[in-house]
């Protein structure tokens, strides 16, 4: 292709030179018009770099795919001007490439059963199970406290209910277009994305794995809860409160239940939650556990840790500022 564009060069040079400078003006106006493109959208990239935007990862991709469209057309009209001079570019446009994707990419999603474990396998694979399953089953499995007995539904499965109905472009459409300085919008998004959810086909594999460990976990058909575990959930980012429960599930409906789950995932402080955190939302596949419903005495929480850094007093505040002025200054 290089060599053609070389010999065509050429040709119009030794034959058409007329041709070939109305050719060149043609290229460069192209090439001042992909050339601001591409600045544009580098300015986006450092809007959401530096924190005056926030959106979502599947939007950095796009940002990323356009510029890598820009800068080839960009590399096409020097090639047009003097193909001899730029012939090398194109393997540094590659390599460039090549580097963006992977630093934008994130993991191919992993579909593959089984789609249900017990809660003695959660340990071992947070990836699978979740956050909140791969902490209550070691909380089993370490301590002498007495813990209910459950069922996960993995984040394959969730990812197996995605790939079946072909809702990844859909639902990365609608995360394209999302800005967390424009609630309302946000808001309609969610909407648009819970509703997709909830309107899907559970595909026949998992709703029969659904309800066989639903009626295992109930035979004597009590209400069960279904509860969030997603991936990244109860880690170093913790997602409290930000996704649901579903309570008092008869097993005959704990497929619907679980749709309700997943679909809690777009509820918008579930959103904005995770865009503030830099989170793609294929990193947080939604696993969840299957649990009976107990009649509780008394319930609450144990903090372990103080979840607020002690303040420090205004003295120490107004030391560092001042070594800082020195530091500047000096």
């Amino acid at each position: 292709m290089a060599i053609g564009e070389l010999f065509r060069h050429w040709t119009y040079q030794v034959f058409a030179p007329g041709t070939l400078l109305r050719r060149k003006y043609n290229a460069f106006r192209e090439l001042l018009r992909h050339d601001s493109r591409s600045l544009e959208l580098i300015a986006e990239l450092e809007d959401i770099r530096y924190g005056n935007e926030k959106v979502d990862w599947s939007r950095v991709v796009e940002l990323a795919d356009q510029l890598d469209d820009a800068v080839r057309s960009m590399l096409g009209q020097l090639m047009e001007m003097n193909p001899a001079r730029y012939m090398g570019l194109a393997d540094y446009c590659n390599k460039i490439a090549f580097y963006m994707r992977m630093a934008v990419s994130v993991p191919e999603p992993d579909l593959a059963p089984p789609y249900v474990i017990p809660l003695a396998e959660a340990h071992q694979r947070p990836d699978r199970a979740g956050g909140k399953a791969a902490r209550l089953a070691a909380v089993r499995s370490q301590s002498m406290l007495p813990v209910p007995d459950a069922t996960v539904v993995t984040a394959a499965a969730y990812h197996y209910f995605i790939e079946h109905n072909e809702l990844r472009e859909p639902i990365d459409a609608r995360l394209r277009r999302l800005r967390l300085s424009r609630p309302d919008e946000l808001a309609v998004i969610s909407e648009e994305l819970r509703a997709m959810i909830l309107e899907a086909e559970l595909p026949p594999r998992l709703e029969e794995d659904i309800l066989t460990a639903a009626y295992a976990m109930s035979p004597q058909r009590t209400p069960l809860a279904v509860r969030s575990s997603a991936v990244a959930e109860d880690g170093p980012v913790s997602f409290a409160g930000q996704y649901a429960s579903v309570l008092g599930v008869e097993p005959g409906h704990a497929g619907m239940a679980w749709k309700r789950v997943v679909a809690s995932k777009y509820q918008p402080r579930a959103l904005s939650y995770r865009i503030l955190h830099g989170l793609a939302d294929a990193e947080t596949p939604m696993a969840a556990l299957l649990m009976p419903m107990l009649d509780a005495a008394c319930a609450g929480v144990i903090y372990t840790r103080d979840p607020d850094p002690p303040r420090r007093l205004p003295a120490e505040e107004l030391a560092e500022g001042v070594t800082a002025v020195h530091a500047v200054a000096g």
